[in-house]
């Protein structure tokens, strides 16, 4: 098991401003698709990379960043988002999910609504990655934090291509 820092786009790369160490990746899950309870597109567009991530039982670190500190510093797209899928994902046979937030251990009743409407196309991919689960534990977390960038995308660009270069020497 090796531990796997997964950026959340865009506000996530303040992390990579701040010095994170470790392996790298990169990910994209709306704060607007929770608002907009778009659950089903949320599952659809985790990256193989993570779903193997998770099946490995690689310990996943969610970083992003805030535009308030009102949920203890956790982007929506982190204390809903990520909580949703991991409660998808644990449904599916990836495994047992070591804790919920505390915040959210009054949703799975609604969750479980959610999760009983989702296409079968979806359940199907999450039940085909499922397979390779090599561990019985989600090792999900998530690391934020208040932005101090939110929306500009001129310095998120300059991070971005800052890293680029350092990984490239």
């Amino acid at each position: 098991m090796k531990m796997i820092n997964y950026i959340n786009l865009s506000n996530g790369l303040e992390a990579l401003d701040e010095g994170i160490i470790g392996e790298i990746r990169f990910m994209r899950l709306q704060s607007t698709s929770c608002e907009h309870y778009r659950w089903e597109y949320i599952l659809d567009s985790l990256s193989d990379d993570f779903l193997l991530d998770v099946c490995a039982g690689n310990e996943i670190v969610v970083h992003d960043r805030a535009c308030s500190l009102r949920a203890g510093g956790l982007s929506r797209a982190q204390w809903q988002g990520i909580e949703w899928v991991k409660y998808a994902l644990s449904r599916t046979g990836f495994g047992m999910v070591l804790a919920l937030e505390k915040s959210f251990k009054h949703v799975p009743g609604y969750w479980r609504e959610v999760y009983s409407k989702l296409s079968s196309k979806t359940i199907g991919r999450l039940v085909w990655y499922s397979k390779w689960a090599t561990d019985d534990l989600i090792r999900i977390r998530c690391v934020g934090g208040l932005a101090k960038h939110d929306g500009d995308s001129g310095w998120h660009k300059k991070v971005w291509k800052n890293w680029k270069e350092k990984e490239a020497k």
